[in-house]
């Protein structure tokens, strides 16, 4: 949504190469930003990597940042054509929003999401939830096929660091059912750009 207000703002096009915003990627730069939003990149997910899996063992409090993250799907092979979900996207899509505003993700999604819509219990974890959420949160526990030795341990509160953008944001029912609402009156975005976000893909 905060890339389609951007493009509503026209700061970026949906159809801009990541060459355009993220150069450091070369083997990537061709590939829209639309693609990345469609899952049809072919980017490998970070998440089911070998060397992300490892790590994440070690510790489910690692503090991963975005570019790391990225790291761990830089040289895999890109998929075949089609529709293939990947966190990866997320995150690439969440730096082009760092790089287009000169803002922080965070920031960006408090004051465009947010405030605007009043949402006292939804954060982003770890970096604006207040530490008195955690008392309050049910626990969560891990799974994760490809990673045994964590299935079923509790998830420390609000260490989502290896999320982010591709799952970070913590809500409550209440605050889901605002932004829900809001996004789908059209609220949120243009018609243009709102027609793009419910577009399909086709398999």
């Amino acid at each position: 949504v905060i890339l389609l207000q951007l493009e509503a703002e026209g700061k970026l096009s949906i159809n801009d190469p990541l060459g355009k915003w993220l150069p450091q990627y070369p083997a990537w730069r061709n590939i829209t930003i639309k693609r990345l939003l469609n899952m049809t990149s072919g980017i490998a997910n970070y998440a089911t990597q070998p060397a992300f899996v490892t790590t994440l063992a070690a510790g489910l409090s690692t503090d991963f940042s975005a570019a790391q993250l990225v790291s761990y799907a830089v040289g895999v092979p890109l998929g075949p054509a089609g529709w293939a979900y990947s966190d990866t996207n997320y995150i690439l899509a969440q730096m082009i929003i760092e790089r287009v505003t000169h803002d922080s993700y965070a920031d960006q999604l408090t004051k465009r999401i947010i405030i605007p819509l009043r949402l006292r219990s939804l954060c982003y974890a770890p970096y604006t939830c207040p530490a008195a959420d955690a008392a309050r949160m049910a626990t969560g526990y891990f799974f994760m096929a490809g990673v045994p030795s964590l299935l079923g341990q509790p998830v420390p509160p609000l260490a989502l660091t290896w999320a982010q953008g591709a799952g970070g944001i913590v809500s409550s029912l209440q605050d889901l059912t605002t932004w829900d609402r809001a996004l789908y009156q059209g609220r949120e975005l243009p018609p243009r750009q709102q027609r793009q976000l419910e577009s399909l893909v086709s398999e």
